[in-house]
């Protein structure tokens, strides 16, 4: 079977488009939390508890001694240092430019990233639907962030947006381009275990909020539900889609957040921010039919 299988990579689109959703309740569930938290203290929390569900999903299916070999590989480590520095700059970004821009450029600039490092690695040309889509993609996400545009913006925030971006569309190519060869679930198990890892010397000594129930709640949550059984899914769809595509169809996390924040928290939208959901949903659901 190749990546270009119709049948398994429509499942995959779909298994993609379901762990995009399952990321988009994270905000919401830490607004519901109604706690102060540090942000790289939830980041390890989550990763930690993530990381613990998704090895515990693998060795269910895998031989233990594959998660060990997994452990062994240059690619693990990498995508480790790309996991867990997409969390620390994504955070560092949004608390320098508000979060609706720091996940703008965060989350629009990954599908290109992505694209162009699957171009450059394995000659894999972006396909002119997939590109048609992210753009249009991207442009609904401008919209929908388009008030936070109008305020100051701190270059440094920028750039820390943009490394994060970079990390992200890096673990994903890596993952994408070896979850041929051994295992994609155990590939993200190590990988998170490791990032959890990378994360703890800034965490530590910030992780009182987990004596509270709110506190606990809210970890159990992001760590179980928008982690491990998130990744579970996006595992599927790992070794079946381009990276590209994967980052594009992630761009559902904000569309599901935004209609979250709507529905539960009471947030209200503007009509450009509801034109900027209409054309994020066209451009993914265009992506998704190309895969029929």
């Amino acid at each position: 079977m190749t990546k270009s299988t119709a049948p398994r990579s429509l499942r995959a689109v779909f298994a993609i488009l379901i762990a995009a959703c399952l990321f988009g309740t994270s905000a919401s569930a830490r607004a519901l939390a109604e706690i102060e938290v540090d942000s790289i203290a939830i980041a390890f929390t989550r990763l930690f508890i993530g990381a613990a569900g998704l090895l515990v999903i693998s060795l269910l299916f895998e031989n233990p001694r594959t998660v060990l070999r997994i452990v062994r590989l240059p690619v693990v480590w990498a995508m480790a240092i790309g996991i867990a520095g997409y969390q620390y700059f994504f955070f560092v970004g949004t608390d320098l430019v508000g979060v609706a821009l720091g996940t703008l450029i965060s989350l629009a600039l990954a599908p290109f990233f992505a694209g162009i490092l699957s171009w450059i690695w394995k000659g894999s040309k972006p396909e002119a639907v997939w590109f048609l889509s992210t753009i249009i993609a991207v442009i609904g996400l401008t919209c929908l962030s388009f008030y936070a545009l109008n305020t100051s913006i701190p270059i440094g925030g920028v750039i820390a947006a943009l490394v994060a971006s970079f990390a992200y569309a890096s673990y994903t190519v890596l993952g994408s381009e070896n979850a041929d060869t051994t295992s994609a679930i155990g590939l993200l198990a190590v990988a998170f275990g490791l990032a959890a890892l990378m994360l703890m010397p800034f965490s530590v000594t910030k992780l009182s909020f987990l004596s509270t129930s709110e506190g606990l709640l809210l970890s159990l949550w992001l760590g179980v539900i928008a982690t491990a059984i998130a990744y579970a899914f996006f595992a599927y769809g790992l070794p079946r889609l381009k990276a590209g595509v994967i980052a594009t169809l992630n761009l559902a996390e904000p569309l599901v957040a935004t209609i979250l924040g709507v529905v539960i928290l009471g947030e209200q939208l503007g009509a450009l921010a509801v034109v900027g959901c209409g054309l994020i949903a066209f451009a993914l659901t265009r992506l998704a039919l190309s895969h029929r």
